[in-house]
């Protein structure tokens, strides 16, 4: 319940603010695994900060975001209505789902004489390998291995439990 609305009398003005609040912890229950966030304790408390239940993920700074607006003390700090949450929701997923984040990590075998240089390609939850051979030239520089047999690309998906699953083939 929002603090704003437990009076101890009876409410006759229900206000669109009273569903945001647990609206709000409802959201961190879901993207934190938790059963529960404690009444009246904030996603910012050290204790309950979303980046302590799954850190380094993509999208923290955007749910947080959203929990700033609704999991709040004071009435005139939350969402006005339903609507207005919904709003930023879909703005943080369109955000997500748009932004991409690449990596490049390149392995060597213990001698030195080959390495695969692989590009991982992350959106949102989704991300992409790309693996590309590497040996030496004539003058010893390291260049692409175009007749290695390189494995079919795919996507793949890295869920809440940290399970990674493969849905599909590049194309």
């Amino acid at each position: 319940m929002a603090p704003w609305a437990r009076t101890g009398n009876r409410v006759d003005d229900i206000r669109p603010t009273f569903d945001i609040f647990p609206l709000g912890k409802l959201l961190w229950t879901m993207v934190s695994g938790e059963p529960e966030l404690p009444p009246y304790y904030t996603h910012k408390d050290a204790e309950f900060g979303l980046e302590k239940y799954i850190p380094g993920r993509t999208g923290t700074g955007e749910v947080d975001a959203i929990l700033d607006k609704c999991i709040v003390k004071e009435e005139g700090k939350c969402l006005p209505n339903a609507s207005a949450l919904l709003e930023m929701v879909d703005g943080a997923i369109d955000a997500l789902e748009h932004a991409a984040v690449a990596e490049r990590v390149v392995l060597a075998s213990p001698a030195g004489d080959f390495k695969v240089q692989i590009m991982v390609l992350e959106m949102g939850n989704l991300f992409q390998l790309f693996a590309t051979p590497l040996k030496r030239d004539s003058s010893g520089k390291w260049i692409a291995d175009v007749q290695a047999q390189v494995p079919s690309l795919a996507k793949w998906r890295l869920e809440l439990n940290g399970h990674i699953t493969r849905i599909g083939a590049i194309a």
